[in-house]
């Protein structure tokens, strides 16, 4: 069977072909059985490519079985974390049983005083003899609840 190319004048059966039987298994790489189509790239680059894929698939699994392994060993850690903030705030609200009260009075007579020292200093004189919380039932009112009461008491004396 000779056939000419039309448009060349090379015989087709002058051309090397691929024959079944011509080849062991070893001779092809799997990458030309895998890619029959694949003519434009040469065998030796697409055996290559395939073990640095293969070495990118071996490192993206090592490196996903380290991230579980990590985030096991978080989880671990957060309820050890939580159990701890559980255990410090009983013992707090054991030995301590109002300091949330306790702090917050404190930090709004505080901001009270601070904010009328630079302005009416005798007002917070005033104050000095009077018991934490009456202060801090004043001081949660707001400034100028504390100024409205404090100032219609030293109108009175």
């Amino acid at each position: 069977m000779f056939h000419s190319s039309p448009d060349t004048s090379v015989d087709v059966e002058t051309v090397p072909t691929l024959d079944r039987g011509a080849f062991s298994s070893t001779d092809i790489p799997k990458s030309l059985k895998k890619y029959p189509y694949s003519s434009s790239t040469s065998p030796e680059t697409i055996v290559q490519l395939e073990k640095q894929t293969s070495e990118i698939r071996t490192s993206y699994r090592t490196v996903s079985v380290a991230l579980f392994e990590f985030g096991d060993k978080l989880l671990v850690l957060k309820e050890k974390v939580k159990k701890a903030r559980l255990k410090w705030s009983d013992w707090l609200q054991y030995h301590f049983p109002d300091t949330n009260k306790q702090t917050k009075d404190a930090m709004a007579i505080a901001r009270i005083w601070r904010q009328l020292r630079d302005t009416e200093c005798h007002l917070v004189e005033k104050m000095s003899g009077w018991g934490t919380p009456v202060i801090a039932v004043f001081c949660r009112g707001g400034i100028e609840l504390v100024k409205k009461f404090l100032s219609e008491n030293d109108n009175r004396s």
